[in-house]
């Protein structure tokens, strides 16, 4: 763990085969997560799941394009909803049966077990076509056979708590007897293929002890891929972005709309006369799209530079990350430098950071360690947690300090404790890796469990 890795189908028909189910629950509590591995079902984002060796290829390269087009429809905002339905049945190679209210189907060897799970929720849910639940059970029971995660994940939570379709092929779920052995091995399998949902659940069914063995160890084995995934997107953002705007207009939140749109064009009107702390607010509202407000990066940028010519650093600063990002200017580390330094000298947190963040990475300034530790050191003093977390990635690399995972554990826990993820997952990582105690177990697994 790095810091910051053909067969007819029928609804409700399962075979009875008690002795190899019984031996894989057994495997499924006792081996965790990454213990046991399953044929045909390798680890991955699902889209190449359960392909067979004796599937032709071209029929199989076939249904999986076909598929992927499928994705692609469903993803815009006027789809059509018979050339989706048609192309998740030719992808799933799904025959509707005449005669029996289309409950019962079948499915060819070819079949793609993604839109077998799409064609679920579709009749699940209603979605571009008529509702049957009893037609959606059947074809998420065959794509979670097939190895599809999603699906026998969405399998396994249901049995867990008992959720069923009633009767009626229009009819509502409805909660009935639970079924957790089953559900178990459906979300065993689901995990080992990196779904989220499955992984969640295993972690905290383990962590209390809830129809498995109790262990906090194996319960971090299923939270810290989860957590990963979640570091990893924020890893990718690129230039740290500023906090988004906790408004002074709190007041707005909980207001009718008409009385919102009444606040927000108080705020715009008070900007243009002039008004700093309204013309960073609407600034910020305009960067980042909120309050009712669409996302005017223009608009943005012509409020941050009013304030700033009044000298309110925090305009100042969000004209910084603006320039470092990007966003709605051409990506200019030295206009970038130029705002930070301006803010920064105004003891401005943000700015603080912002500028030790670009000498860490010489962007815009000769790379520089020591002024970068100054920087970040200056705004961790007034609790700004990215400048924590970076302290503490200085202090683990030995950048510019030497390397002490001790103190890089003490600044990944005080940005932690301002839920920075990255941080949170950090430190976890330390705890489980430093102290093998059931303690520290318990607190680490506390911090996964906050970023997954």
């Amino acid at each position: 763990m790095p810091l910051m890795a053909g067969r007819r189908a029928r609804p409700g028909s399962r075979a009875n085969h008690a002795f190899p189910f019984l031996l894989l629950f057994i495997l499924v509590l006792t081996v965790g997560p990454r213990g046991l591995s399953c044929a045909g079902a390798p680890a991955g984002d699902g889209v190449d799941a359960v392909e067979a060796d004796d599937r032709p290829a071209k029929q199989q390269q076939r249904t999986k394009e076909l598929f992927q087009e499928a994705r692609r429809l469903s993803a815009e905002k006027y789809a059509i909803p018979r050339t989706l339905w048609k192309l998740l049945t030719d992808a799933g190679e799904v025959t509707m049966e005449e005669g029996n209210d289309v409950e019962d189907f079948s499915v060819g060897d070819n079949g793609h077990p993604g839109a077998l799970y799409e064609l679920s929720l579709m009749y699940q849910d209603g979605w571009l076509l008529q509702r049957n639940s009893r037609l959606a059970d059947g074809l998420l029971a065959e794509a979670a056979q097939r190895g599809w995660p999603d699906a026998q994940a969405e399998l396994g939570f249901r049995l867990l708590i008992g959720l069923h379709n009633t009767s009626s092929p229009s009819g509502a779920l409805e909660l009935g007897k639970e079924d957790a052995p089953r559900a178990l091995i459906h979300l065993y399998f689901a995990s080992r293929q990196n779904s989220t949902l499955a992984s969640t659940i295993l972690g905290y069914r383990h962590s209390v002890g809830l129809g498995v063995p109790k262990s906090c160890a194996t319960a971090a084995l299923y939270y810290s891929p989860v957590a990963e995934a979640v570091v990893g997107a924020a890893r990718s953002a690129g230039f740290p972005s500023v906090d988004r705007l906790r408004l002074s207009l709190k007041s707005v939140s909980g207001l009718h709309r008409g009385r919102e749109q009444d606040m927000l064009q108080y705020y715009q009107y008070s900007a243009d006369l002039g008004n700093v702390a309204a013309q960073t607010a609407v600034g910020q509202l305009y960067n980042h799209g909120a309050q009712g407000l669409d996302r005017d990066h223009s608009q943005a940028l012509h409020y941050f530079l009013r304030a700033a010519e009044q000298n309110d650093a925090k305009a100042m600063s969000h004209l910084g990350h603006m320039y470092a990002n990007g966003e709605g200017v051409e990506q200019n580390y030295d206009m970038a430098v130029k705002w930070f330094t301006m803010g920064a000298s105004k003891h401005h947190a943000s700015s603080q950071f912002g500028l030790g963040y670009l000498y860490l990475t010489g962007s815009g300034v000769t790379m520089d360690y020591d002024t970068a530790f100054n920087y970040f050191t200056l705004s961790a003093e007034q609790n700004n947690a990215d400048a924590q977390f970076h302290l503490g990635v200085m202090h683990l690399k030995g950048w510019g300090v030497k390397h002490d995972r001790q103190r890089a554990f003490y600044y990944f826990n005080l940005a932690a404790a301002a839920n920075h993820a990255l941080a949170q997952y950090n430190a976890a990582m330390i705890q489980l890796g430093s102290d093998p105690s059931a303690a520290s177990c318990e607190k680490a697994l506390v911090l996964l469990k906050r970023v997954a």
